[in-house]
């Protein structure tokens, strides 16, 4: 059985422009990171003195008549109701036998309709 010899030492130079550049770049790189910190730091104190000078102690809110809350929840209702399908089955029912005489704002749901 032959001897292995394993030449753990490098005789041939290595070339040390390669460490130096990564190096290089490695420290812009941190260097711009550090700049990008200290700048969003700046913002957020910034942002953070708007919004303290924006926030206002809220004026109390005013009371409402039963009235007024009535009239409010009744427009709310009637928002909501399904208008589109309403008027295209009122379309859809459209003959010289059928017309729409009077609509009933107290039917308030779609079952009520019928």
């Amino acid at each position: 059985m032959q001897r292995i010899e394993l030449d753990f030492i490098r005789r041939t130079p290595r070339s040390r422009w390669a460490g130096r550049v990564l190096f290089a770049v490695s420290l812009g790189i941190a260097g711009d990171m550090a700049f990008s910190y200290a700048q969003l730091a700046t913002t957020v104190k910034a942002n953070e003195a708007v919004v303290a000078r924006a926030h206002h102690p809220r004026k109390a809110v005013q009371n409402v008549s039963n009235d007024e809350l009535a009239a409010a929840k009744d427009t709310v209702d009637r928002l909501g109701l399904p208008w589109p399908k309403l008027f295209s089955a009122l379309e859809a029912a459209a003959n010289d036998r059928v017309a729409l005489l009077a609509y009933n704002e107290t039917l308030k749901t779609p079952e009520q309709w019928n």
